[in-house]
């Protein structure tokens, strides 16, 4: 902070949180070849990147719109346009293995859920909704599950759902996420 020598005044900064997207080069071999690079940036927060199974796109959490939203930008980290719209807070993207859909959590403020939209846009749907916290989507290579972490039970457990909706089973029984 800074004082006025007169007047009674301080200016001073107030920093907020701020989180970019960055990018590496990896060679044929997996190493970095290259300096990391600021990729995706706001004055907000931007973060929780996923490629889609094509490597054209990139889907995104962001608060840049106010609200955290999931973002959908071009490969090049270009042409960012706002995927969702549910005034709450969206977060962990991750593409279908197809590339048509996008699964990610919402916190509603009442409670945690997994929601699945479509790729290019449009309504997002609540897959196993109920009470309990579900957590951390995840797609099975065939695309037809999301895996999640859920405490429906009464503590972390892995749970599956359909992708297409329907009952959610538990995986394990001892704890996981």
């Amino acid at each position: 902070p800074t004082l006025a020598r007169r007047g009674g005044r301080m200016v001073y900064t107030r920093t907020f949180r701020d989180a970019n997207i960055w990018r590496v080069e990896l060679g044929p071999d997996g190493t970095v070849s290259g300096q990391p690079q600021s990729f995706i940036a706001s004055t907000r927060f931007d973060g929780y990147p996923d490629y889609s199974p094509d490597g054209q796109s990139i889907v995104f959490q962001s608060n840049r719109s106010g609200d955290t939203e999931l973002w959908v930008s071009g490969r090049d980290g270009r042409n960012a346009a706002q995927l969702t719209r549910l005034n709450v807070v969206a977060n962990n993207p991750h593409w279908s293995p197809d590339g048509q859909w996008i699964a990610f959590g919402a916190d509603t403020g009442q409670s945690r859920d997994i929601f699945v939209i479509p790729a290019k846009g449009r309504a997002a749907h609540n897959l196993p909704s109920n009470s309990a916290d579900d957590v951390l989507p995840s797609w099975s290579r065939d695309g037809r599950w999301i895996y999640f972490t859920s405490n429906r039970s009464g503590r972390e457990e892995i749970w599956k759902v359909p992708a297409a909706g329907g009952s959610a089973p538990p995986l394990t029984f001892h704890g996981g996420r």
